[in-house]
């Protein structure tokens, strides 16, 4: 008797990411579909946006190019690249290498995530928007004259096997930080939420208030949590309040703290890679759980790099604002 699963396998998902998902990967969206639909391949396709423009719809001038084709956007809403719509998919295509890059930050381990040029030789899909409608056909007409290769890649991926053996990402962190968490009245429920959060990732966390959503001043939190990671004593330090923005003034007044608000996973990883922050702050008034999740996990696995950022970093720790060396 056989041991092979006889359910047919679901047709693999395809995903293009540009920007803002309003016109470039829109465009390789429907034109993937059309390409499949016509050599008889079954697919998913779908498209999204590193900085996505939630529900916009897609650019006009996107829509009149791709109708020349006998297509359509004007259904097309725009989205938020998430994990899941990543790990979904059977192959990501990125619009440029900065897109990929990008995307390797959320699944470093992942191989299924490609740029345009990878496959094609084509290179980089540039960004159209704003520009003539020359050179949006231009855009629709390198897409389209690189898409068989897409597919072949893909068609390739899913007869390998490839959908199944998705990169899964460890939430838990191969470094485990010691981190100091605190909040005021407006950032109590996330901080909360953050430090056992935190824990379940195996993480060791300490809580420097507060402990209720009495009102309590931002500043006497954030020096706390400042002293805690300037000293050395913590490796990490989270603080949430209403807007993010205040308690990392104040956290920024300590010595060797480096504290960054952060809205989302790009700023959480610059601000590790270029600014080497060891303090991330979030606006729990402003920012969903979810996108926070993110980028407390983008930042906790990205290091800093050296060269002239650390330059940079050291000058900042270095300053003496009594000292005229600076001038």
């Amino acid at each position: 008797m056989s041991t092979s699963d006889p359910r047919p396998r679901a047709a693999p998902m395809l995903l293009f990411v540009c920007s803002g998902n309003i016109c470039r990967s829109p465009m390789a969206e429907a034109i993937a579909a059309h390409t499949a639909r016509e050599s008889g391949f079954d697919i998913r396709v779908a498209s999204s946006g590193t900085m996505g423009l939630v529900d916009m719809p897609a650019e006009d001038t996107a829509c009149q190019v791709i109708e020349e084709l006998g297509l359509t956007l004007r259904r097309h809403r725009a989205r938020q690249t998430t994990r899941e719509h990543v790990r979904e998919a059977a192959l990501v295509v990125a619009a440029t290498g900065s897109h990929r890059s990008w995307l390797r930050v959320h699944e470093p381990d992942a191989q299924h995530i490609v740029s345009f040029d990878e496959l094609t030789g084509l290179g980089d899909v540039p960004d159209p928007y704003g520009r003539s409608l020359e050179e949006y056909r231009a855009v629709r007409d390198m897409l389209v004259a690189g898409m068989p290769r897409v597919l072949a890649e893909l068609k390739a991926r899913h007869a390998a096997g490839a959908n199944d053996d998705q990169v899964r990402m460890n939430d838990s962190n191969a470094h485990v930080y010691r981190i100091a968490v605190g909040a005021d009245h407006a950032g109590f429920l996330y901080k909360q939420k953050l430090a056992e959060l935190l824990r379940e990732w195996g993480h060791e966390v300490v809580d420097f208030g507060t402990y209720s959503t009495d009102p309590v001043d931002y500043p006497l939190i954030a020096f706390k949590v400042g002293e805690a990671v300037g000293s050395g004593e913590f490796e990490r330090g989270v603080l949430v309040c209403g807007s993010s923005i205040g308690i990392a003034m104040a956290a920024n007044k300590v010595r060797g703290a480096r504290a960054a608000p952060v809205a989302e996973p790009y700023s959480a990883q610059l601000s590790r890679e270029h600014n080497h922050a060891n303090i991330i702050c979030f606006a729990e008034r402003l920012v969903g759980w979810e996108m926070i999740v993110e980028c407390l996990r983008v930042w906790l696995q990205t290091e800093g790099e050296g060269g002239r950022h650390a330059r940079r970093v050291a000058e900042i720790d270095e300053y003496d604002p009594d000292s005229k060396e600076h001038i």
